[in-house]
């Protein structure tokens, strides 16, 4: 590309001057649509908040002066000489008056539980939906642009919601239900006639003509002395290239004995380790003949713990690096679920009560065979247990398999504190760790859910989370009907 710029720069610097031209030409009309709407918007938001500062105004200095004097507050004032309006009905009569003088302006308010003589009000479609929508999200605007006959208008609408000084008043008055602080009441409206853009339109078209002449001149001074820079700019880009080939040909290198180091440090921590967990299991269990203090045989016991968790980050890091470097070595059987799940039990059993909770298998009404890799799968339900009984603070546990519309889904459900919403989506993701394990300063490498996950892909699935806060969690691995086979048991 820069090459062809130093060859021919007079049809460069033709081409830039009218994509100039033409960009503009047909952006000013997006400049001016989006100015309007811009425009209008931020007058409809100072127009709501002052809105929303005369009701408050009213409802905290005059409503009480007047209470006080024995003014009597209704919905009805216009029909006597000695009482005024609730603060909801002043509002919306004073947004009917905008309205009616045409300022261009005018405001609304509206509600499940509106005041008895506006209670066959039919609402429009942009008030249902605001209503649904502010209901729901009670501190985000709703905001629309509606096309009429008579223009754009754009349409604000703001949650109400209740205040310490309207509670009282909305009780005795009976409206709706019994209302406290920070209730939702409804919602006030505004509305704002964009302003027209045959004005502006006439401006740009002037404007248009003198940029186009400036940066025709522009074009000739400035694109002719760029061609030179932009041809050293071309050379040094080409080393740059190559050097930057070069870096990455020594960072793959630098990856590749990362990943021998790991295989061969793991490797080499393994064989001693081994030894300490059976040399600790052994003294636990006074294999050889009683410990003479129980100092001995706790801390015996906390030895092989600890052994055995750094056996499983070993195994975890190792079996990382192998699926990273593509070295998994698949190796297909037909799985009976029901046996793997019972020869697993007594493993994830005392991993479970260890931690002081209950684990349950729910296997299959039928006798389920999975074709798949039995290393995999056991260490799918293995990562998952684990999680469960690290961070979900649970007092349960249960492991299901299941059938459903073909699929066998193999799950992990827990009744424990559940997962933030911000964080399922990076539960996945190799190395994070949640909220909730930060927080609890959790041993782990953050590798766990990620090894679930490459172990289900590699089966044509994919780990599936499913959480709420304070009601558990669900982990999910759906297996497709062409890897499962059914037998009904008799």
């Amino acid at each position: 590309m820069i090459r062809a710029i130093g060859r021919y720069p007079q049809v460069i610097v033709t081409i830039f001057i009218f994509g100039v031209l033409g960009l503009f030409i047909f952006g000013s009309r997006y400049y001016i649509e989006q100015s309007r709407q811009a425009l209008a918007l931020e007058t409809a938001e100072a127009f709501e908040i002052s809105i929303s500062t005369l009701h408050l105004f009213y409802s905290k200095e005059i409503v009480p002066r007047a209470e006080a004097a024995g003014v009597e507050l209704t919905e009805n004032f216009r029909e006597t000489t000695d009482k005024i309006p609730f603060p909801a009905t002043m509002t919306m009569n004073y947004g009917e008056e905008l309205h009616a003088n045409r300022t261009g302006m005018s405001t609304a308010m509206y509600s499940h539980y509106p005041f008895p003589n506006r209670a066959n009000r039919e609402l429009d479609n942009f008030q249902k939906q605001a209503l649904a929508f502010l209901e729901k999200n009670p501190e985000d605007p709703f905001v629309k642009l509606n096309t009429t006959d008579d223009g754009d208008v754009i349409r604000y609408a703001r949650s109400i919601i209740m205040e310490p000084d309207c509670v009282q008043c909305h009780n005795d008055a009976g409206v709706g239900k019994p209302w406290k602080v920070g209730d939702f009441r409804g919602v006030r409206e505004v509305s704002i006639d964009l302003p027209r853009s045959s004005v502006i339109e006439n401006e740009m078209k002037n404007l248009t003509i003198g940029l186009s002449i400036t940066i025709a001149v522009l074009g000739m001074l400035l694109m002719l002395p760029t061609v030179n820079i932009l041809q050293s700019t071309s050379r040094a880009n080409e080393k740059l290239a190559a050097e930057l080939a070069e870096k990455n040909t020594d960072l793959q290198q630098a990856d590749l004995q990362k990943s021998r180091l790991m295989k061969g440090v793991g490797h080499d921590l393994k064989t001693p380790l081994n030894a300490i967990i059976g040399f600790s299991d052994a003294m636990q269990n006074e294999l050889f003949g009683k410990l003479n203090n129980e100092k001995y045989k706790d801390y015996a016991s906390s030895i092989h713990s600890s052994g055995v968790h750094l056996m499983q980050m070993i195994e975890q890091l190792l079996t990382t690096g192998i699926i990273q470097d593509g070295g998994w070595s698949y190796q297909e059987e037909e799985i009976d679920l029901r046996k793997l799940l019972h020869s697993m039990a007594p493993i994830l059993r005392v991993t479970v009560e260890q931690a002081d909770m209950e684990l349950t298998l729910h296997p299959a009404k039928q006798d389920v065979f999975l074709r798949g890799d039995g290393r995999a799968i056991r260490q799918i339900l293995t990562n998952l247990v684990d999680n469960a009984v690290k961070y979900s603070k649970a007092s349960q546990i249960d492991i299901r398999c299941d059938v459903k519309k073909n699929e066998l889904v193999l799950s992990v459900q827990d009744n424990g504190i559940g997962i933030p919403e911000r964080d399922l989506k990076k539960l996945k993701e190799e190395h994070y760790r949640g909220k909730t394990s930060q927080e609890n300063n959790s041993a782990g490498l953050g590798i766990g859910l990620w090894l679930v996950d490459n172990f289900a892909k590699i089966h044509g699935s994919e780990l599936i989370i499913n959480s709420t806060e304070t009601q558990g969690s669900r982990f999910e691995v759906h297996f497709p009907p062409e890897r499962i086979s059914l037998k009904t048991t008799v």
